[in-house]
């Protein structure tokens, strides 16, 4: 049986900086834009269509920026990248990859 989890809120890892807020704000204070690449990688039972997959990372995007994260969720600041793999064993989850480019 899966567990669920009431009222979650994310906690930042102490090894992994933040971006400050001119980086939230899609740039750094020298005025050069910061460009990642996001990728979201879904392990689950089966796979789904491609625009199902992709329409549900919005809130788990959504929430990266809003935990500043990600700079923004435009095509200038992210290069967004979504995979999924049929899930052995009942390994099911979401992976995460931020990296600069």
């Amino acid at each position: 049986m899966a567990r669920r989890v009431r009222n979650a809120v994310p906690k930042q890892d102490a090894g992994t900086p933040s971006l400050d807020s001119h980086q939230a704000k899609g740039g750094s204070p020298e005025g050069s834009a910061i460009r990642l690449r996001l990728t979201i990688v879904r392990h689950g039972p089966k796979l789904l269509d491609i625009d199902n997959g992709v329409g549900g990372c919005k809130p788990v995007i959504d929430a990266l920026r809003y935990e500043g994260w990600i700079p923004n969720d435009d095509p200038r600041s992210i290069d967004f990248v979504f995979r999924q793999l049929k899930a052995k064993d009942h390994k099911f989850g979401t992976e995460i990859l931020i990296e600069p480019l």
